[in-house]
């Protein structure tokens, strides 16, 4: 069995037995704080959806990052004493429908045979239907595709469409709320269709003492495994991620094969999950 965060048991069970979890995390006066963080960026863009990370500012990265994580920390070592936080990052939904973001995993940061990692999503607005809500599929972090990234395929294209539809849950959340996830966890969000921005801040969370990795293909050219680079949370403020890491060590290489996953074998994972009773 991989390691879960040492936390509150109903988060631990939730996040064995679902893939996620939802729980209080900070005050107003926090979300006010990262608020004015976020208002600082200059990257803004006025449509769609954005994440700081992609910002090609690496000064405004590095001051998300480390005012995210200093906000953040006194709470994430109660929480996840085993812990600690790659990188942070703004996850943001301008209004309109082009800030629909598509069904997905995250990606690969640690060697997930020995570990799990997990992503932490905070909301600073009230979420719900219309707000750009987060929608996940309990049970999917037992697919065992171990190894995602930028270029690599999901095993589940085919049923995009079907988990938009139907086998996924909701999230209302309130402002200061966490959620939780398995990086495995299958998950989408809706368009923001109120007439408010959407900011939520987001840290990475990894066992303390274990290596961390980046993932990447070059989607453009059939037949190319994916290459495995040793990286640090430096790397992600730093480095444009969408473009192979240029000076970095290369530490393995993978084929992109994992088999396609079938829509009984995802329906049994979401049923089964649904029968835990912690939805």
């Amino acid at each position: 069995m991989t390691e879960t965060p040492t936390t509150a048991p109903t988060i631990n069970d939730e996040l064995e037995a679902l893939g996620y979890s939802v729980t209080p995390f900070l005050n107003q006066e926090e979300c006010s704080r990262l608020l004015a963080l976020h208002g600082q960026c200059s990257s803004r863009t006025n449509s769609g959806f954005y994440c700081t990370m992609f910002s090609e500012n690496e000064m405004e990265r590095e001051m998300v990052d480390t005012g995210i994580k200093q906000i953040l920390q006194p709470h994430l070592q109660k929480l996840f004493p085993d812990y600690r936080p790659l990188f942070g990052n703004f996850m943001v939904k301008e209004p309109g429908e082009e800030s629909d973001w598509p069904v997905h995993q995250d990606w690969t940061y640690v060697d997930e045979t020995a570990s799990d990692s997990f992503a932490l999503w905070v909301p600073l607005v009230n979420i719900d239907s219309s707000t750009g809500q987060l929608c996940m599929v309990p049970g999917s972090h037992q697919i065992k595709n171990l190894v995602r990234g930028p270029g690599v395929t999901d095993p589940f294209q085919h049923l995009h469409e079907l988990i938009r539809e139907q086998l996924h849950v909701p999230l209302e959340m309130n402002a200061g709320d966490a959620a939780i996830w398995n990086h495995r966890t299958v998950h989408f969000s809706r368009p923001n269709l109120s007439e408010e921005t959407r900011v939520a801040a987001t840290v990475i969370l990894v066992p303390k003492g274990v290596k961390t990795f980046h993932f990447w293909k070059d989607s453009s050219v059939q037949g190319v495994k994916i290459e495995q680079f040793a990286v640090n949370g430096c790397f992600f403020r730093r480095n444009n991620i969408f473009q192979r890491p240029e000076s970095v060590n290369v530490v393995d290489s993978h084929k992109d094969d994992f088999p396609d996953i079938s829509r009984d074998e995802l329906n049994a994972l979401f049923v089964s999950s649904l029968d835990s009773n912690y939805i």
